[in-house]
């Protein structure tokens, strides 16, 4: 699962990392605990366009027609996603990514759980796979989304069973392009390479989403 995540870019610095054309998210600042119900910043391709924007992180598919009723779907399984009649209509029609930087996982031991911080050991920020859907029932229009998971690598395994599809630079442009059929992609989800991360442990202070500072990035 992926359940907080950080991008901690300037706006100017992800449109040069990931080729934006349109950044539509003009309040954005640089964020620390990213956690779900809350807005995350992804893009589209629209028109030939990479369109940058806000996504409510947490799913509600089209077809619910009570969303006060419905739990938010804030992760899909890549290899299932297919199956599931919350995701299939989505797997052509309605990819994004999402931007970040790092992403935090929760090993137990006995009663305590240690939050720890993956980053990519070259520093660089990089792209989740993700899925948008826009239920307007109860007035609602907002794009929201929901983050793509598959097997861990060797250092996600440590912390926990699963860990978020991070797409590799050349993947992105298929992802967001809609002409390529998902039985073509399906196979790339893969877990990102262990050899090309870094993990580390950071403060409990991650635990609770009111605090988001950079204290939050520093080892422990």
């Amino acid at each position: 699962m992926c359940g907080r995540y950080s991008l901690t870019m300037e706006a100017e610095d992800i449109m040069e990392a990931f080729l934006i054309d349109e950044f539509l998210a003009e309040d954005w600042r640089p964020r620390y605990n990213i956690a779900p119900s809350q807005k995350v910043l992804g893009a589209v391709k629209a028109n030939g366009k990479r369109r940058a924007g806000y996504f409510n992180w947490g799913l509600t598919p089209k077809w619910v027609k009570e969303p006060n009723k419905w739990k938010p779907l804030i992760n899909a399984r890549s290899e299932s996603v297919t199956e599931k009649a919350s995701f299939k209509h989505l797997i052509n029609k309605r990819r994004c990514i999402l931007f970040a930087d790092g992403f935090y996982e929760w090993k137990r031991s006995n009663q305590m759980k240690q939050p720890f911080r993956f980053i990519r050991k070259d520093h660089q920020p990089f792209a989740f796979a993700a899925l948008w859907d826009l239920n307007e029932a109860g007035g609602e229009n907002k794009p929201a989304c929901t983050i793509l998971t598959t097997s861990p690598n060797e250092k996600v395994e440590f912390v926990h069973d699963r860990m978020p599809v991070i797409l590799k630079e050349e993947q992105l442009s298929w992802w967001l392009d809609s002409d390529v059929p998902f039985a073509e992609l399906q196979s790339q989800l893969a877990p990102f390479p262990a050899e090309e991360m870094d993990m580390y442990q950071v403060s409990g202070q991650v635990n609770s989403p009111k605090n988001d500072d950079p204290i939050i990035l520093q080892k422990i």
